[in-house]
């Protein structure tokens, strides 16, 4: 309970769906307790809003939710994007009212009484320069050439001429990516 508030099991289990070292039976502790973290601050965020008279009317709502449902290449789209969250339209709705009036709490109360200056913000940078450095990052494609498992061996010889011809391309300064895109299962 946050200030009488509930936050209930299925709330937090259908945020912590899906995530790493989650499994049918069990759910990663850890990620459990963050999200629980980040239900709880937006639970005070929230109160703490009406409490201070932040309004959303019907309008600002529809307007994000019209805006999400136009990032869809269809109405089928959505609300296959909707089943699958395991929500229908009001509780969207209803799920945006709320993250709508912490945003606009946050920008109307909070965003302008805080100040980040040159020298703080170097200052921090300078303590965390371990948090701030990019991991080496790989960008690894491949070229797949299959075959059924029960293809012939016709088959398998023209799935491995194929995959010659195509190594022949890249040896030969043939764009990888391009020959990848064209030719890989």
């Amino acid at each position: 309970k946050v200030n009488g508030q509930e936050i209930k099991k299925d709330e937090l289990l259908a945020q912590v769906k899906g995530a790493p070292g989650t499994t049918e039976g069990g759910l990663n502790a850890a990620y459990a307790r963050k999200v629980l973290d980040t239900l709880i601050a937006r639970t005070l965020l929230r109160q703490e809003a009406l409490a201070q008279g932040v309004m959303v009317t019907d309008e600002e709502v529809k307007k994000e939710v019209d805006s999400l449902r136009g990032q869809f290449p269809s109405p089928e789209a959505f609300a296959q994007a909707l089943a699958a969250e395991g929500m229908n339209e009001e509780q969207l709705l209803a799920r945006a009212r709320q993250e709508f009036l912490v945003q606009k709490y946050v920008e109307s109360k909070v965003a302008p009484k805080v100040t980040v200056t040159d020298e703080s913000a170097k200052a921090f940078y300078d303590q965390n320069q371990d948090r701030m450095k990019t991991p080496e990052r790989l960008h690894l494609r491949h070229i797949l050439v299959g075959f059924e498992p029960n293809a012939t061996p016709e088959d398998k010889q023209k799935a491995k001429t194929e995959a010659d011809s195509v190594l022949a391309k890249v040896k030969a300064g043939g764009d990888f990516a391009a020959l990848a895109k064209e030719h890989s299962d």
